[in-house]
Formats: structure tokens, sequence, C-alpha cells
């Protein structure tokens, strides 16, 4: 189908369009797009009306924040070369966000999501697109966060044994916990989405397990905000009594499986953990089982596989990766 071309647009379907702009330009891999020479994608109205503009726009972070939504929940098969344009979109983001490069060659990183440079980035809380199965049909959708894919991929099950007593059980779906190598879908390594969102929570994820109603489960893809899709994943009332080994055991699985999918579709913050030997901390400002306080120099001794008395797991599942 054609495009329809005035004043320097192009409208139609996201994949009309990004065949029209492939075919236009043969930048298969989208490298040159959101450039004045070949155009800028746009995501227009509640409808998701996508269009190639010419005209540089006045605010870039902003329009890439409506591609961004407009990409939430989307199959990646149904998107021409999608992995190559995820990781086009995150890099060009990325730059535009944080115009000035952090010092990454320092002892000790802490990081979470009030970070002002890139450190940002290793925060489960920033809005990176992530290409991760749907946890219901199986199939690769993009998530807004990492945190977004984690929430729609726990879910609890309590088991009551006696009156009074209940066992708490951690399940992890398993197409969730693939082996996954970086460019393992046929796409070179990714790029890097940055958005900074302030009012974000830097509370983890130690005591949040909560049992998860089935019909909340697909919402979780459409959440636009980590915060938002993190209260999605705990909207019930019944809270975990504790964490046992098992339970820490499947977080892990699952978090470092979302950790591999957002460093493979981040490239830029692929390279800046590659090029950093820095010990990595989530500074939560005191310890919990995701993150801790980065002037704790006892986080040095935790290990991995974690156990339910496991320390700044999310620091040390980057740093395992980066080995």
């Amino acid at each position: 189908m054609a495009l329809v071309s005035t004043s320097g647009y192009e409208y139609g379907a996201l994949q009309n369009v990004l065949l029209e702009y492939v075919s236009a330009t043969e930048d298969l891999a989208y490298e040159n797009l959101f450039s004045e020479q070949t155009g800028y994608l746009k995501c227009e109205g509640k409808n998701k009306t996508w269009a190639i503009s010419y005209k540089k726009p006045q605010n870039l972070i902003e329009m890439l924040k409506k591609v961004q939504e407009g990409l939430y929940g989307m199959c990646i098969e149904d998107i021409p070369n999608g992995y190559k344009l995820v990781q086009r979109i995150n890099t060009v983001y990325s730059q535009a966000l944080f115009s000035t490069p952090a010092n990454f060659q320092v002892p000790v990183i802490g990081f979470n999501s009030r970070c002002k440079d890139e450190a940002q980035m290793f925060s489960n809380f920033y809005s990176s697109l992530v290409v991760f199965p749907d946890p219901e049909t199986g199939k690769e959708i993009i998530f807004p966060s990492s945190e977004a894919a984690y929430q729609a991929h726990k879910t609890l099950v309590l088991e009551k044994s006696g009156s009074s007593s209940a066992t708490s059980s951690f399940h992890v779906r398993p197409k969730a916990c693939r082996k996954l190598d970086f460019g393992d879908q046929g796409n070179e390594p990714p790029h890097p989405s940055v958005m900074s969102n302030p009012k974000a929570d830097t509370q983890t994820d130690d005591e949040d397990v909560k049992e998860q109603h089935p019909s909340s489960t697909v919402a979780f893809s459409k959440e636009s905000s980590p915060m938002k899709a993190k209260k999605a994943g705990s909207r019930s009332p019944q809270k975990a009594k504790g964490l046992s080994d098992e339970m820490a055991r499947a977080k892990y699985e699952l978090m470092r499986s979302i950790v591999r999918a957002k460093l493979r579709d981040n490239p830029h913050l692929l390279m800046k953990l590659m090029d950093s030997q820095a010990f990595l901390v989530e500074d939560t400002g005191e310890n919990s089982f995701w993150g801790g306080n980065p002037r704790d120099k006892t986080l040095v001794n935790e290990t991995l596989p974690p156990t339910k008395n496991s320390r700044n797991v999310l620091g040390q599942i980057y740093m395992s990766i980066r080995k």
C-alpha cells in the first residue's frame, strides 16, 4: 500500500511506513533514521498514526517518548527488522538524553532511577525498551522497561498447609528463563533507550512478591511507567510471609534473563558495562535483596546464585555478565 505524502509527511501503519522508508533510503538497519537526511519516525494520536517527518523536531526527546509509547506491547515479528528499529530508537534517545558521557572508570558505581547521568540506565526503572516473551503467548513483545518485563512474569502461589500456616513459592514461566545470547534474534546486538522518570521511586523488589491476579497479566506490557508496572504487579493485598532460598533463586534466574535482554537491546549500556571494572550497587540506601549501600564494603563478599539472605543481587547480575 502506497503512502500519501503531504507537507513533508508520509502517513500510514507502522509496517507500511517502515517499508516505504527502507524502499526510499535502502537503510535496512535504520542506521540513518532520526536525521534530517532521511527523516524522523513519529507516532501521533490515540490511534497510533505513524509517519516519517522531514522536519527536525523542536524537542527530539519528547518525540522519541511518543515513539516508544507507540511500540509498547507490539510483537517484534510484526515490525520489519524490528530489533534494529528498537536498537536505533534506544541509541538516539540515549544520545539525546545523556549528551555528556559519565565517568565509569571509578571503583564503585551506585545506580538508581534518580541518577542524573548514564548510571541511571542500570536501574530497572529506567525506561529502556526491552524485547522479551509475552508471559501468556510466548511471543516476543516490546516492554517499556526491565521492571515491566519482570512484573509481567512474576507470580506467587500460596499453598496453605494446616489452618494457620502458609508457604510461599515464587514461580517463573519457563519461556522467560531460556538461555539468551546477545544477538540471538538474527540481528546484531542493539542499542539504548533512555527515558528519565523524575517521579520514579527507588524502592526495590525484595519484599513485594505478591499474588498476581491472572486478569492483570496482559496489562503489564502496556504500562508506560516503570512504577506503574511495579504497582500493577502488586495489586493483590496478600504479601509473602518471607523469601525462601527457592524463591530467591527463581527471582534471580528471571531477572538475569531480563537483564541480558536489556543489554542485548541496549548496546550503549552494554558498552559502558564492558568498559568499566567498577563494583556495581543498586543504591537503595540500605542493604536489600536487589540492592544495598554503595559505601558498604562487605557487599564484595556476596556471591551468586543467591540465597534468601543475599544482597545487591541486581548489581551482581550485571557484574557476572561482564565477566
